[in-house]
């Protein structure tokens, strides 16, 4: 069959910009009436992981003709960060807190202000007033760097 024979096919793509959730990330074809096949970075595996992928669809039908290229941007996620402490505290007492992140991703504590520290999972605050705690997530190749602040008011107890 002549070049000229084929049924020429008006490819797109769609779904050009997605967020990393952990899970593949497949392009949408447009205008396909025949099975196409998609690459990514000249790989038949969707990608997972945030970065940009070269996209290409051809049909695998030898009677048609057409393609469609594009860029595949996967954007690194938000994450939240959680701190678990109680909101108010016994001055000179140490009372357990810790910090979570939504990613899983581990999370840095630190005395951000007030009268305080912090070791191994305890919070000692010195003085009356408020303690903020800061928590702080770097972020990775998937994950968006995340700062978190949680305030503690603590008092003396007679």
């Amino acid at each position: 069959m002549c070049s000229s024979d084929l049924a020429a096919l008006n490819l797109g793509l769609s779904g050009l910009r997605q967020t990393y959730d952990g899970s593949p990330k497949r392009v949408t074809v447009t205008g396909a009436v025949t099975p196409v096949s998609t690459t990514y970075n000249g790989g038949t595996a969707a990608p997972v992981n945030a970065g940009s992928y070269a996209v290409r669809v051809v049909p695998l039908d030898a009677n048609y003709s057409g393609s469609a290229e594009g860029t595949l941007v996967i954007d690194k996620a938000g994450q939240t960060l959680t701190v678990t402490a109680a909101s108010n505290v016994a001055t000179v007492t140490s009372t357990p807190v810790s910090a979570s992140s939504s990613s899983g991703l581990p999370v840095t504590l630190t005395v951000a202000s007030g009268r305080a520290s912090l070791a191994n999972g305890q919070l000692t605050v010195s003085e009356n007033g408020t303690v903020v705690l800061r928590a702080t997530q770097a972020g990775n190749e998937n994950y968006l760097p995340a700062t978190a602040d949680y305030a503690v008011t603590s008092a003396l107890i007679n």
